[in-house]
């Protein structure tokens, strides 16, 4: 209920890609609260619009594409068991991720494409794949470090985040 209140977005009226960029957000909120029925429910309706407006995407299809598969993987991701990993679903999501990450590499949208090298780190977490977790981390903390020394000062959060999940790793 209180989910609800903080992600629904006004979608009336909307399709194509004003509903898409409406659509993902709201999937990224349910995401962030563990709230995998209704993340369904958003990636069902974006698989939905996706589908009938692929062509007036224009070059942004991959992009469209890209978000769509970091929401299927995030869907997966919520629903691996820790006590016992269906490695179906972490390799399915795994898939996902990589998938994602691609375009945005393609693209040169390395906010973006770190981003999704974090959800994949946290699913090596979570499939107790410590070693992998901890190189993409280190790739993640070279990234953010090096955008400190530019000036984006705005990073230090990420960056300290990262290390501590480095840490973590290590331990």
């Amino acid at each position: 209920e209180a989910a609800s209140k903080y992600c629904k977005y006004r979608t009336e009226g909307l399709n194509g890609k004003q509903l898409l960029d409406v659509l993902f957000p709201e999937a990224e909120c349910y995401y962030m609260l563990d709230d995998y029925q209704q993340l369904d429910t958003i990636i069902s309706k974006y698989i939905t619009c996706f589908r009938s407006c692929r062509s007036e995407l224009g070059d942004s299809l991959d992009v469209y594409k890209a978000y769509l598969y970091k929401l299927l993987g995030n869907s997966l991701y919520g629903k691996i068991d820790i006590s016992n990993p269906n490695t179906d679903s972490i390799t399915i999501a795994e898939y996902y991720y990589e998938s994602s990450m691609a375009a945005f590499e393609k693209r040169n949208n390395y906010d973006n494409y770190y981003t999704l090298l974090h959800e994949l780190v946290q699913l090596n977490y979570k499939a107790k794949r410590y070693f992998s977790a901890y190189k993409d981390l280190e790739k993640i903390r070279q990234y953010y470090r090096k955008r400190l020394d530019d000036g984006i000062f705005s990073d230090e959060p990420q960056y300290f985040n990262i290390l501590a999940q480095i840490a973590i790793c290590n331990a």
